[in-house]
């Protein structure tokens, strides 16, 4: 099973989205992030299930959460300005 790694700007995303969620949703928001962290375990067994999404990164045995994504974000602009080399 490979280590998942969550980076700074990740955690930092992870809350900013907690915060939002507060004011939108806020019987959501704890199980929204707790469910988020629970979901890497799938991602640390099976790294290459799926697409390849640009919020991670595999290397070797270790998994780099990069960001973390809101579907309420403009996600390309952020790409565009977080992940210029996309």
């Amino acid at each position: 099973m490979a280590r998942v790694v969550w980076s700074g700007p990740a955690l930092q995303s992870l809350e900013v989205i907690r915060e939002y969620l507060l004011t939108v949703a806020p019987e959501r928001a704890d199980r929204t992030v707790t469910l988020l962290g629970l979901s890497t375990r799938v991602l640390a067994e099976f790294p290459r299930l799926g697409r390849m999404l640009p919020e991670y990164e595999i290397h070797s045995d270790t998994i780099a959460i990069v960001t973390v994504y809101h579907a309420a974000m403009d996600i390309e602009a952020r790409l565009r300005r977080e992940r210029p080399d996309l």
